[in-house]
């Protein structure tokens, strides 16, 4: 949260945080976490909290409404934050840089048709509705608040 909000350095965006997990199950629980986590510190900053540590980050703000902005952008941009296996990371890593790592350029992954598919729902989620106009967006936003919503 405070790497978010830039307590102590420049805010981050989630796609600058790594968070590693051991397995699968837990990278997908570790997603949901986070975001319920965000979602909770949006509310608290719109309507306060009992939460000692959200009242924490609160009573550090020195202005609310880009924290809340901030929390509001790490939110919609969720399918960007970058929570891994050590596998999976390591992966991704020789993937990008396949030419300065020495693996070959094509490499079979070991994804499963639901983590594509996945995947292709996040980037139309990103690319479709967080592009939208402000009014649209909001309305598709109430409608499809989380990409695996437009998968169903």
């Amino acid at each position: 949260m405070r790497l978010l909000l830039g307590r102590s350095q420049p805010p981050l965006a989630i796609s600058q945080i790594l968070i590693l997990t051991f397995t699968n199950a837990a990278t997908d629980e570790l997603k949901e976490r986070v975001a319920n986590r965000l979602q909770e510190a949006r509310l608290a900053f719109r309507h306060g909290t009992d939460d000692a540590f959200l009242q924490e980050i609160i009573d550090e703000s020195t202005d609310p409404a880009r924290d809340l902005k901030l929390l509001t952008a790490a939110s919609q941009l969720m399918d960007e934050a970058s929570i891994f296996t050590i596998h999976g990371f390591c992966k991704r890593v020789l993937n990008e840089r396949a030419f300065e790592s020495g693996v070959l350029f094509q490499q079979t992954l070991d994804a499963d048709e639901n983590q594509m598919l996945q995947m292709a729902v996040e980037d139309c989620f990103r690319n479709t509705i967080l592009s939208l106009e402000p009014d649209l967006r909001s309305i598709a936003l109430k409608l499809w608040p989380k990409p695996v919503m437009l998968a169903e």
